[in-house]
């Protein structure tokens, strides 16, 4: 029975080709091995409408072609967008930077999808359903590489070479501080190895090895460093290649002024408008922006739609979010909530920054069906780590925890939210939030602190009390978070022992403007039991006190003896 790569090469060789080195690459470096299936989509569209297909159409528009001609059915284009969106993020993952990605399982989607569509070309060809085994990876493809990057001098190889190494570089999905000691050894010296190769294929004047080294030297200096108008210099000379991402970087070079680009905003749309020949989507995406802010040029707000809703298709978050607001407005295109609102989504699923936080208000706003205050409590809190909004996804998200709130911890947590939005407002307010969050600091830490007093001590978390010693006794807070927490640690006692305990809650609570309940803050002081009355004596009884007397004549006289 024929196998995968067999069936590919029957088909045709230069399918074959980039299906195999996508497989074989999957393993070892599974972005790299996505940007070649990618091209495997290219080449099956021009295949399958070999009389109309044109090899410098994006990809995108092949696709739409194939849809709109009914050349190709549904689950089809299912499988040509996988391959289109996974190779895209591959290829560009600093512009779907806002969420991690896994590439090892995005490879294997790729590749199911490149299979279905080897059956689809194969039926098309035979008229019949073929059958083929699966054959295993090889692990051979990276040495074969390499060995023509230093055997053969081949600048393509040493470009590889350097894309995988460049790879292997960034551990997909983890931060440079998750690495162990090990591990970052090893990214150095593959980082090491990917500057070797790409430098040397820059010199041979490859053009991506020119945009790629050129990007890394910029990426790590400073516009006065010679190293950066070096770099600039390695990309200007891919950019006059008309390669794609070379032409976007020196477009957003030119529309804000960046080293040996002055700005420009008309040669910026310029270079915009060369590389969404390509269908690049942060090209799309800015030149859609541009048509639609008359940025560089007259506006031409369908133009603007037409361009952001290719790039929106092809999943830039930006694009999505852009396109979102044109159908949430009528701006170029006819007024549409739903449609406007499903591109909010899908953004905001990206981790955008812009649609995080009008989702986060749209559900608040009761627009998103089936969408409550706690999915919009939730959209706030994602959008705290974006500087641009944290101020008010703090205030708003204490608002929304205030009204629902129940329980001592939903109160300090919105306090610990309304400090947030403090020490930001604090220098700068351009959105006059300042008296809106004292105000409600006034309401959320009274009530926290009236809730500790009355707590059970065994309630208590220390959370509690840390987060409510960041406001003073007027309920204002504190406009430096951790230079308070310093301070408060500064007056711990480092021990065990009960005394210190006590001591640190008294300390606590002090510090948090909070009567500390007797339960939590005292000592617990020792009580002598009280003793016991005793029968007093008949008068011709011994006295108790063991004199041998009569009671009548010691204790029990008149005038008792006094005690020796």
């Amino acid at each position: 029975m024929i196998d995968d790569i067999e069936l590919a090469m029957v088909l045709d060789p230069e399918l074959g080709r980039l299906y195999e080195s996508g497989k074989n690459l999957s393993g070892e470096a599974p972005a790299l091995s996505l940007s070649h299936l990618r091209g495997f989509a290219h080449r099956f569209c021009t295949l399958v409408d070999e009389p109309n297909a044109q090899s410098s159409e994006p990809l995108a528009q092949k696709i739409r072609n194939l849809g709109t001609r009914g050349i190709a059915n549904r689950p089809v284009l299912s499988a040509l967008g996988v391959l289109h969106s996974n190779g895209n993020i591959a290829a560009h993952p600093e512009h779907h930077g806002y969420t991690s990605h896994d590439f090892g399982g995005m490879s294997r989607l790729s590749l199911d999808a490149a299979l279905r569509l080897l059956k689809e070309l194969y039926w098309r060809t035979h008229q019949v359903e073929v059958d083929c085994i699966v054959a295993p990876v090889k692990s051979n493809a990276l040495w074969q590489m390499c060995g023509k990057a230093m055997l053969d001098g081949d600048p393509e190889a040493m470009f590889q070479a350097g894309s995988y190494f460049m790879e292997c570089s960034s551990p997909a999905g983890r931060q440079p501080y998750e690495l162990s000691a090990r591990e970052c050894v090893a990214a150095e010296e593959s980082l090491e190895q990917a500057l070797f190769w790409m430098r040397r294929a820059a010199v041979k004047e490859h053009v991506g090895a020119s945009y790629s080294f050129g990007h890394h030297l910029v990426s790590e200096s400073t516009p006065t460093d010679p190293q950066h108008t070096r770099g600039q210099n390695f990309i200007a000379h891919a950019a006059r290649a008309d390669l794609p991402d070379a032409l976007v970087y020196v477009g957003n070079a030119y529309l804000h002024g960046n080293g040996i680009f002055q700005k420009d905003p008309a040669l910026a749309r310029e270079m915009y408008e060369k590389a969404v020949r390509s269908g690049h989507p942060e090209a799309l995406a800015q030149l859609g922006a541009m048509l639609s802010l008359g940025i560089g040029g007259i506006a031409d707000k369908a133009a603007a739609a037409r361009y952001t809703t290719e790039a929106a298709n092809a999943g830039d978050p930006q694009a999505q979010y852009n396109l979102s607001v044109m159908y949430l407005h009528g701006d170029g295109v006819q007024k549409d909530m739903a449609t406007g609102l499903t591109y909010l989504q899908e953004a905001a699923s990206q981790g955008y920054p812009d649609a995080i936080y009008n989702l986060a208000a749209s559900i608040e706003g009761g627009l998103i069906p089936g969408q409550s205050e706690l999915d919009a409590e939730e959209q706030y809190i994602r959008a705290l780590q974006f500087p641009d909004y944290r101020a008010r996804s703090a205030l708003y998200a204490a608002g929304m925890i205030e009204r629902r709130a129940t329980h001592l911890e939903d109160w300090v947590k919105a306090a610990d939210y309304l400090q947030v939005c403090f020490e930001m407002v604090a220098t700068e307010d351009p959105h006059q939030l300042r008296d809106d969050c004292l105000d409600a600091c006034k309401r959320i830490v009274c009530r926290a602190r009236d809730l500790i007093r009355q707590a059970d001590p065994g309630a208590l978390e220390t959370w509690h009390l840390h987060t409510l010693c960041l406001f003073d006794r007027h309920c204002v807070p504190v406009t430096d978070r951790s230079a308070r927490f310093d301070q408060i640690q500064s007056q711990v006692v480092r021990s065990t022992e009960r005394s210190a305990v006590i001591t640190n809650t008294l300390m606590m609570c002090r510090e948090a403007c909070i009567d500390p309940p007797a339960r939590t803050a005292a000592p617990q002081v020792a009580v002598t039991r009280p003793l016991r009355a005793v029968e007093t004596p008949g008068r011709n009884d011994a006295c108790g006190c063991g004199s041998g007397n009569k009671y009548k004549k010691c204790h029990g006289a008149a005038n008792p003896p006094s005690a020796q």
